[in-house]
């Protein structure tokens, strides 16, 4: 007659059901620091668009205030990706401006605008400066607002999404691998004892 092996005491196999918990915390707690890194990028990526000066239409002279301790832009207020092509002069008895084509692409949209940056503009000294635009019917209208750091803003989007995506996928990794690890050592120890009759944890 064949004796059947002794089952395991459960209390007697290792490693320890903990582990599953402590997994389990782990990837609860990669979860929520994602999601938490996200909605703080995306709070400072709303807090980073830059705010409008004045606005005017096209052909119109405008005249803003402008002080050399930032940078300036120019946007145009048009439908689609791709901005019109602008034509800008600035004048000025105060100082001098300088205002180049913005090599950066760069548009979002903000109460019923579409506005894509066009221009880059430094002055050298505070005072009024008056602008012109014009692009015909293309554009809907333009604004002098905040210059906008668009490597730096580009950068939060995508540490915001890699945040949120690549927080939880490393927890998720390291939780499975935890579990996966614990979950074969604990078979193979299992059927160790069930072997060995008279050894601890055995019935």
């Amino acid at each position: 007659m064949t004796t059947q092996p002794a089952p395991a005491d459960p209390r007697g196999v290792t490693p320890g059901k903990f582990w599953y918990w402590i997994a389990g915390i782990i990837i609860v707690l990669g979860i929520a620091a994602g999601v938490t890194v996200f909605v703080f990028g995306v709070s400072t990526i709303a807090g980073n668009i830059p705010d409008m000066k004045q606005t005017f239409a096209d052909g119109e002279e405008t005249t803003v205030e402008l002080s050399p301790n930032q940078d300036w832009a120019i946007y145009v207020d048009a439908s689609g990706d791709t901005p019109p092509t602008v034509d800008c002069g600035v004048a000025s008895d105060d100082g001098k401006a300088m205002m180049t084509p913005s090599s950066d692409t760069f548009n979002f949209s903000d109460g019923g605008h579409q506005w894509h940056l066009v221009y880059d503009v430094s002055v050298d000294k505070s005072g009024e400066y008056t602008f012109t635009c014009t692009a015909g019917e293309a554009a809907d209208g333009y604004a002098i607002g905040d210059g906008v750091d668009v490597g730096g803003f580009v950068g939060g989007v995508f540490g915001s999404l890699g945040g949120l995506i690549g927080i939880p996928c490393f927890s998720l990794v390291v939780g499975g691998v935890i579990i996966l690890i614990v979950a074969m050592r604990r078979s193979g120890n299992k059927k160790k004892l069930r072997q060995t009759p008279d050894a601890p944890g055995a019935w």
